[in-house]
């Protein structure tokens, strides 16, 4: 078991983590890629029949939208790529490549703005094609209108704000197949920065102002790290204030983990815990042999001061964690590349240090020489 303290005085000068330098993600952003999740959809009457929009994260690069359709509302404006064929789908009307400066053009923007009134664009007020502008948080999402026979997709991009303000006026719901009963079961789970292993003695020696270089870390210093979630392993960046994006996710095939955690629930591993009976086993047999000579009590002294001795060798596993994130089943079910995950009592500053399912302190992250450190801030002895 390395003895981790040993190496403390060499990172004593191990700089913050600056995670105020990465992207940083508002909260009109995480409310919006949450209520996105792995897509949603509505469905409205149009003269052509039934249609259904579907909207989800876009996943590849956002186009630069010189001559898209502007779409005009009370709450912002929205830029749609191929607007000519999104307008056709949606009101079947064929407004060509520009609405002329004519009679006939400002009468079919008109009945344009009248039929979107009955769509998710309800409160557009004019219609224009042009390059878009530039927004302080962009957001770019794939909306795809469809009925029984054709599809049409197409790019739209806003700010976040406004994104969200084209929510709220349709009724969207999660695609489906992603809702089932149960929706609303709510799931908490920990968010594990790193774990690391040592013993007993080592444990004893630690105090604040130590920094902790993990054996097992699960995020780098840029801030990217891997989070369990049931048979999920999931690829995310940490944005702050204090989200998580989702960069992929795999179903987790090696369950080595699972048994990891199993064994070190208490603290003690299970190969450990073994030749740790063994050796107490060994100690007691050696005393018993001298009690029968006639030095019972000095046996006592010795068995007492070899289990001790053994204890200090006990191996332990400490847990630094970032936060929680408390998920719905609904919302489980729909996640997906590009959403956001909320953390929840817990930021890189605040590090929570658990062993043995105790919380021992808490510490901030720091870089020390390129590897992830957490530098303790606040220690409690054990009683």
């Amino acid at each position: 078991m390395p003895d981790c303290s040993a190496q403390f005085s060499s990172f004593q000068e191990a700089a913050v983590l600056a995670v105020g330098d990465l992207p940083f993600m508002s909260r009109q952003r995480v409310t919006l890629l949450r209520k996105i999740g792995g897509g949603c959809q509505t469905r409205l009457a149009s003269p052509e029949g039934e249609l259904t929009l579907a909207l989800s994260m876009n996943t590849i690069a956002a186009t630069s939208a010189e001559d898209a359709l502007l779409i005009t509302a009370s709450y912002g404006v929205i830029a749609v790529t191929q607007g000519q064929r999104l307008l056709r789908a949606l009101c079947g009307i064929d407004v060509g490549a520009t609405f002329a400066a004519t009679e006939t053009g400002d009468w079919l923007r008109a009945a344009v703005l009248g039929r979107l009134q009955q769509t998710p664009f309800t409160g557009a007020t004019d219609l224009q094609f042009g390059a878009a502008p530039h927004w302080p948080d962009p957001v770019s999402l794939c909306l795809t209108v469809s009925d029984q026979q054709h599809a049409v997709v197409t790019e739209i991009q806003a700010d976040a704000s406004v994104m969200l303000a084209l929510l709220s006026r349709h009724d969207w719901h999660a695609n489906p197949g992603r809702s089932a009963p149960w929706a609303g079961l709510n799931f908490p789970f920990q968010v594990l920065l790193a774990r690391h292993g040592l013993d007993l003695a080592a444990l004893q020696r630690l105090q604040a102002g130590d920094v902790i270089i993990p054996d097992s870390p699960r995020f780098d210093c840029q801030g990217v790290g891997t989070v369990d979630l049931g048979g999920l392993s999931i690829q995310v960046q940490y944005r702050p204030p204090g989200s998580l994006e989702i960069i992929k996710l795999e179903k987790k095939l090696d369950q080595s983990e699972i048994e990891y955690a199993a064994g070190a629930a208490h603290g003690v591993l299970p190969d450990a815990a073994c030749e740790l009976a063994e050796s107490s086993f060994s100690a007691a047999s050696d005393d018993d042999a001298v009690a029968q000579d006639g030095s019972a009590i000095g046996a006592a002294s010795n068995a007492t001061g070899a289990i001790l001795e053994t204890l200090e060798q006990l191996p332990l596993m400490l847990e630094f964690r970032l936060g929680q994130l408390c998920l719905s089943l609904g919302e489980l079910r729909n996640l997906a590349a590009g959403c956001v995950l909320q953390l929840e009592g817990g930021s890189p500053s605040t590090v929570a240090i658990v062993a043995c399912g105790r919380a021992l302190g808490k510490g901030e992250l720091v870089d020390a020489g390129g590897q992830l450190g957490i530098r303790i801030t606040q220690w409690t002895a054990p009683q």
